[in-house]
């Protein structure tokens, strides 16, 4: 046997090369699941809802009401984004601010009228921005 039949015999035996892997898929960006993790928790919402009712003072026997979530709803929202936290101390930091600008402090109907407050000053941002937008286009 020379050289070239033992090595027809080892190719015989062997299998064929396996070609190398592919390179693997990149992996898909996961969302940012920890952003405001804790926002997510209905307990901690829950908690912070029924603490900002308490502050507000609003009726045990009114808490259940749609129209006083909707209000709440708004209120811890407008809150959280002027406060730049969802944070129970910030949160009020920026409600008692503004309850004591708009003097409603002492009043039995505190988060309605923060609620209209909130309204109120929505509708007039979104005027001055159509009205910079003529004035601009």
């Amino acid at each position: 046997m020379n050289e070239d039949e033992i090595a027809a015999k080892l190719a015989a035996k062997t299998e064929p090369p396996v070609p190398p892997p592919a390179a693997p898929e990149p992996e898909k960006p996961r969302e940012n699941e920890d952003t405001k993790f804790h926002d997510n928790l209905p307990l901690e919402n829950t908690i912070l809802k029924q603490q900002l009712l308490d502050y507000l003072k609003v009726p045990i026997e009114s808490r259940h009401s749609a129209q006083v979530a909707t209000w709440l709803d708004t209120v811890l929202n407008w809150a959280a984004n002027e406060a730049g936290s969802h944070e129970l101390q910030d949160i009020l930091r920026v409600v008692r601010e503004q309850e004591q600008f708009t003097g409603n402090t002492l009043k039995p109907d505190r988060l309605m009228r923060l609620n209209q407050f909130i309204k109120i000053r929505q509708a007039r941002l979104k005027l001055a921005a159509q009205e910079q937008a003529l004035i601009n286009g």
